[in-house]
């Protein structure tokens, strides 16, 4: 609490009645001069406004903020403390004001702290309580003594705006003399070295005060007629240039004769009025946002932004971005930045520094950052913003590799810390989280002739299959990949063509594998990483065995990886479609002609064609184009029909040995997929049969019906007329009968 002092002066002693008046005049002058001193705070605050005029405006910028609570330091009068706002209340009680030891200090009850005042020890050996003289006359005015305080910021702030105001106080008897006293504030000293007038601006100022160079001098007008009745007050503010550490203040305690009267008092000056003082610091809210894909394949690639803005009201006189990429991700890039950015292993550190200094984020508190002054920097030189009210600080893109692990949690954080004040926290820090999806890769296959799949799959003899064996990475990066192919069902009908395996990755030069060996022979990759969207290719290629007719070619691939293919996994039944590959070799049909040995024998009967018709709708269609008949070379009667396919075909014999007739129909027979023959309708034509795969067709007996040409045609053609002539005379008999009976 402030410290009171009883006023004395040199008048002759008086009566009870008017020691009674004064106690009354100095109770109604103590409670205006209470509220006369909030007037002066609200003034040196600025009403706790963060906005100046439009004059400070352009002066001196926006954005203020008032320091408070002040305290006074435990087991002091002479000392108070204050945190700084915003994330400067961080780094503790980091501004102190410090009077010399006439003065003492107190925190005015009922104003929450805003602003400290000092009120002047009236003992001191600085001042001259009987500065005005021997019977000094009205209007006479001193200067009595000075009184010295600092303010200091343990935080260096740019540009702080300090308030400072004097109450006026009149004391003495009220029919008698009266003296007045206040004090004029200067601002002697900046940072410890004189202050530069040229480096000070007065942005607020009462009507009754003066500011000149670096000081304000009061010219109160005060009351004549009654003395303690009409407290005056003046208020300031002054905006100090540079990043300031500590403002220093001189009071020159002035004194006045307002009123005296015959005989002439000499009075004993008293100084109850006091000084004020408040501190406002820019205030810039800064933010940060980071933002990154919430997914990305696993070993792909993450990107991240970064973005700071500045919400205001103040402009920024300085911050830095700091960004660590996690652990978990490798080969951080810095893809774009603006100058001050820099990316160091996997420390990001981004510095918007104005002129002359350097920004460094503070050990102590994350949010906040420290300017230090270059060597030869004037540090009472007006301090430029890096980023006005309303602007942003972007393209500052990042990437790096994503963990190969599916399902992975990758976590990065940046945060903003700023040189002035900042009122909102939260927003200096922004956090993203990408998860990694599970890579995905799949197998696949194919069997080819001459560069063509095989129409229906079909191959023949003497045939050279290409297979090609398809990894793909669709997703992520797949680790392990090992491909097995087995060709246990391949190499029982056709020969590995030596060498002919080649391995393909990423589109890289090929790789020899060695040949499949032993009883189950196996393809088998090395171990492989593949990243989407890279593929793995193995070929290798078979002959056709010159024996496999109507045989099938049958092979399966499986994959294993850390993580299972989504086809082809080893193990997983049923196999898909795109694991397997089955080819099958074309049907040999042998064709055997047999006739009569005249014995009830057979013997082989050379001298007849045949054709192989296809099947259109049940009925003989065209000859099978691209095969023929053809007679088996030192064989008699004895045809092949080779490349032939599964399915409903007509055999039709197209010419008889002399004096033999002709397979009097072609005749349906069909080729299963395994190779198996049959007659389809083998009732009605017991001259052909299927043995294995050939089909025998037997000369008729010469008595039999011609089913096939085997003798001469003129016994069967008397036979058939004498059948005609008989059905024609009963016929003609039956009519004669009817008409005699009508």
């Amino acid at each position: 609490m402030p410290m009171s002092y009883v006023t004395r002066n040199s008048a002759p002693p008086v009566s009870v009645e008017a020691k009674n008046r004064r106690v009354k005049q100095h109770s109604i002058k103590m409670r205006r001069f209470i509220a006369t001193l909030v007037t002066i705070l609200l003034a040196v605050m600025g009403g706790l406004s963060s906005t100046e005029t439009a004059t400070a405006e352009s002066a001196a910028g926006t954005g203020y903020v008032t320091a408070m609570p002040w305290d006074v330091i435990p087991s002091s009068t002479t000392s108070a403390q204050v945190a700084l706002p915003g994330n400067l209340a961080g780094l503790g009680n980091s501004m102190t004001y410090t009077s010399r030891d006439d003065g003492v200090v107190s925190i005015k009850s009922g104003l929450g702290g805003a602003g400290v005042e000092m009120l002047m020890n009236q003992n001191s050996p600085n001042l001259n309580r009987l500065c005005l003289g021997t019977a000094p006359p009205t209007g006479k005015t001193v200067s009595c003594g000075t009184g010295t305080a600092t303010i200091t910021f343990a935080h260096p702030i740019a540009n702080p705006r300090v308030g400072f105001g004097s109450g006026s106080w009149e004391s003495g008897a009220a029919t008698t003399a009266c003296s007045a006293t206040w004090a004029d504030i200067e601002i002697s000293a900046v940072n410890g070295q004189p202050a530069d007038a040229t480096k000070l601006q007065l942005i607020a100022s009462d009507a009754d005060s003066t500011w000149s160079g670096t000081k304000a001098t009061r010219n109160p007008a005060l009351d004549t007629t009654m003395c303690g009745l009409n407290p005056q007050t003046v208020a300031n503010k002054v905006v100090v240039s540079g990043m300031v550490s500590s403002v220093t203040f001189v009071y020159t305690m002035m004194a006045r004769m307002t009123r005296q009267v015959s005989p002439a008092v000499t009075p004993t000056v008293s100084w109850g009025g006091g000084v004020l003082t408040s501190v406002g610091v820019p205030s810039a809210d800064l933010q940060v946002v980071k933002s990154a894909p919430a997914l990305v394949d696993s070993g792909g690639t993450i990107n991240w932004s970064v973005a700071v803005s500045n919400a205001g009201p103040a402009d920024s006189h300085g911050f830095t971005i700091r960004d660590v990429v996690p652990a978990n991700v490798t080969n951080p890039v810095l893809v774009s930045a603006p100058a001050g950015c820099t990316l160091v292993v996997k420390n990001l550190v981004c510095s918007a520094a104005p002129s002359g200094y350097t920004v460094a984020t503070n050990s102590t508190v994350s949010t906040v950052a420290d300017a230090t002054p270059s060597a030869g920097t004037d540090k009472t030189a007006w301090v430029k913003s890096v980023l006005d009210a309303g602007q942003a600080f972007t393209n500052i893109r990042l990437s790096g590799t994503a963990p190969v692990t599916g399902g992975a949690v990758v976590t990065n954080t940046a945060t903003v810390a700023g040189v002035d004040s900042d009122p909102v926290v939260s927003n200096n820090t922004s956090t993203v989280t990408t998860t990694t999806r599970a890579p995905v890769w799949s197998i696949s296959k194919t069997a080819t002739v001459g560069g063509v799949v095989p129409a229906e799959g079909a191959v023949k003899p003497g045939d050279v299959i290409t297979y090609t064996v398809t990894a793909s990475a669709s997703s992520g990066v797949v680790t392990g990949v090992v491909l097995t192919d087995d060709l246990s069902k391949v190499l029982n009908n056709a020969t590995f063509v030596p060498g002919s395996a080649r391995l393909t990755v990423a589109g890289g030069a090929p790789v020899s594998l060695a040949d499949p060996v032993g009883a189950t022979p196996k393809l088998v990759t090395p171990s492989l990483t593949l990243t989407a969207p890279q593929t793995a290719v193995l070929t290798y290629q078979v002959t056709v065995g010159s024996t496999a007719w109507s045989s099938a070619v049958t092979n399966v691939v499986t994959g294993t990886g850390a993580v299972p293919p989504t086809t082809c996994a080893a193990g997983v039944t049923p196999v898909a479609a795109v694991c397997t590959t089955t080819t099958k070799t074309a049907g040999r049909i042998l064709i055997q002609k047999l006739g009569s040995d005249g014995n009830d024998g057979r013997v082989a009967m050379g001298g007849s064609q045949f054709q192989v018709l296809t099947d259109s709708a049940g009925i003989p269609g065209s000859p099978v184009a691209g095969s023929t008949v053809t007679p088996v070379v030192g064989q008699t009667g004895l045809f092949e029909f080779t490349g032939v396919r599964a399915g409903t075909y007509w055999l039709q014999e197209t010419a008889a040995p002399a004096g033999h007739s002709l397979l009097a129909q072609p005749v349906a027979f069909t080729l299963s997929s395994t190779g198996v023959l049959q007659v389809v309708t083998a009732a009605a034509n017991p001259q052909v049969t299927v043995s294995g795969s050939t089909i025998t067709v037997v000369d008729a007996p010469a008595l039999a019906l011609p089913l096939a040409g085997s003798g001469p045609s003129v016994p069967y053609t008397v036979i058939g007329l004498l059948a005609l002539v008989c059905v024609a005379s009963l016929v003609a008999i039956t009519r004669f009968r009817v008409r005699r009976r009508m």
